[in-house]
């Protein structure tokens, strides 16, 4: 009972919609083995910066926006969805991205981490955890937002 809260609550957060725990399905393949970017290129780090269009790959999930900032190596931002906005904070290393988020729920704090890669200039894809299986997400660049 307590992994459909929790998957419920990240899922709620994230995308604004309930989701269904599918027990049987297997975990998203690891980024490693994931076809390599087309045209980013690993380290290439301005090319994450901007905001994003982020959509949960489970049930209808309404879309986030996730607005990434960097410095060096460091990701800030926010991740804004229907249940509100977040503070993200993470790295960018050799080509991955990686950031949490921490909530609070009914069933308490929770945090989600986000690992992706750019797929191409416009496209990042990437699983996020909470302590159950990765769920896929994916983010297309928000044209026209610097």
């Amino acid at each position: 009972m307590r992994r459909v809260l929790i998957l419920t609550a990240a899922a709620v957060f994230v995308s604004g919609s309930a989701l269904i725990a599918r027990q049987a399905t297997p975990p998203p393949p690891p980024l490693s083995q994931q076809a390599p970017p087309s045209e980013a290129k690993p380290g290439s780090t301005a090319s994450i910066v901007g905001k994003w269009t982020l959509t949960v790959e489970v049930g209808q999930s309404q879309p986030a926006t996730l607005d990434v900032k960097l410095t060096d190596k460091k990701v800030t931002g926010t991740l804004a969805g229907p249940q509100g906005e977040l503070p993200i904070a993470g790295d960018y290393t050799d080509g991955t991205l990686k950031f949490t988020l921490t909530f609070q729920s009914q069933q308490g704090e929770f945090t989600i981490a986000f690992t992706g890669a750019l797929k191409d200039a416009d496209t990042m894809t990437g699983t996020m955890s909470f302590g159950q299986d990765p769920v896929n997400w994916r983010a297309v660049r928000v044209k026209d937002a610097k």
